[in-house]
């Protein structure tokens, strides 16, 4: 008798509300429902609002169901001690996804000033939106429908959307010439205030777009061929772009070689002077690699010298050490008196005859120990 598992079908779920119809509206409380994304699960009964399911899987158990339970009273038992195994309520899976229509105004606002007098005025538009609250957007559709049918919410939100630019023209009481104009501040206001009024019952305004005007026949021919010369207006300078456009891409004949179909298009000036840039790119590095090499070898010229006059000098030395050596003195009175004189001068080696410095302890020379 009563539906289980809750779970709506694709197709169904492609309206702004779409209603769940079960047997007597009798729900479960054992039932299972499963909301899709971007959709809400709403409970309502007498035009009023009672719980809300966002996507994911429920169980309509009384401990889900708060609001149910108080209005309906379904956590208190009976007179055969069981609590209730169903209530009356309706279902519905509001679409809380991108959403949009064409709109044309039921009635007609009136306007008008000294210069173009009284005259009414409609508006067209292709209206998109979002639903942001669904508690308070099932409100007002229950306000107006104690029970709401397949593809009646759409119907609904265009009458009150209707209501609502109607009093935004009469509230601005916009010029004929700023309407035959089309002055971008007129829609502006109207976007402004629409989307004050949307998010008063639930919805979030995303666009307004193709506003178009509903005059009088007097006035409708000169609107008419207003907006065409705008469009025209908008086609040619549309059209200068793409002009502009291509003739920055232009490229003289034999410049490109089309290789592939993803082949990018380029100026050949462009390759010329990237080619240019790249040889003064290895001049400049074959000029920074010859000064580094006549400084290394300026470098190792230095230090060449620098070791022939060391080994020059050591090779003297030597030299003066041998010569020493063949003339060397064993008598011991010569050898004390010229310790006696070198040690104001410095030290020198019994040995090989050289003289050290007077704190000296080792031979610089032949590396013995000086007495």
């Amino acid at each position: 008798m009563f539906s289980k598992d809750i779970c709506p079908k694709d197709n169904d779920l492609l309206d702004l509300v779409f209603p769940y119809k079960t047997k007597g509206h009798q729900i479960s409380t054992q039932s299972k429902v499963t909301v899709p994304e971007n959709h809400c699960f709403v409970l309502g009964k007498n035009g009023k609002v009672l719980d809300c399911f966002n996507e994911g899987i429920y169980e309509l158990t009384p401990a889900n169901l708060p609001r149910c339970c108080s209005r309906l009273k379904l956590n208190r038992q009976g007179k055969n001690g069981k609590y209730k195994k169903s209530f009356k309520a309706e279902a519905y899976f509001v679409n809380k996804g991108e959403y949009s229509f064409n709109l044309e105004t039921y009635d007609k606002a009136e306007l008008g000033n000294r210069a173009s007098g009284i005259f009414t005025c409609g508006l067209c538009a292709s209206i998109k939106f979002k639903v942001n609250d669904c508690a308070k957007f099932m409100e007002t559709l229950l306000n107006e429908y104690d029970y709401i049918k397949q593809g009646e919410a759409e119907k609904i939100l265009k009458y009150l959307t209707s209501e609502m630019i109607i009093n935004i023209l009469n509230k601005y009481n916009f010029a004929l010439s700023e309407l035959i104009s089309q002055n971008p501040i007129i829609e502006q206001n109207i976007f402004t205030e629409l989307g004050h009024k949307y998010s008063k019952i639930g919805i979030v305004l995303l666009e307004v777009n193709n506003i178009k005007y509903i005059l009088p026949k007097k006035y409708q021919k000169k609107y008419e061929e207003k907006l065409s010369l705008a469009k025209e207006k908008n086609a040619n300078e549309e059209q200068e772009e793409k002009d502009k456009t291509l003739q920055d891409e232009y490229v003289p004949f034999g410049t490109i070689k089309f290789e592939d179909e993803n082949y990018q298009i380029k100026q050949k000036t462009k390759e010329i002077a990237t080619k240019t840039q790249k040889t003064d790119d290895i001049e400049e590095q074959k000029q920074e690699n010859e000064k580094v090499e006549e400084s290394e070898q300026a470098t190792e010229n230095i230090t060449c010298g620098n070791a022939t006059m060391i080994t020059e000098d050591k090779n003297a030395q030597q030299n003066d050490v041998k010569n020493q050596d063949e003339y060397v003195d064993l008598d011991l009175d010569k050898i004390y008196k010229e310790e006696e004189k070198t040690t104001i001068s410095g030290i020198k080696c019994l040995h090989c005859g050289y003289i050290n410095q007077p704190n000296a302890i080792y031979c610089d020379i032949c590396e013995n120990k000086l007495k």
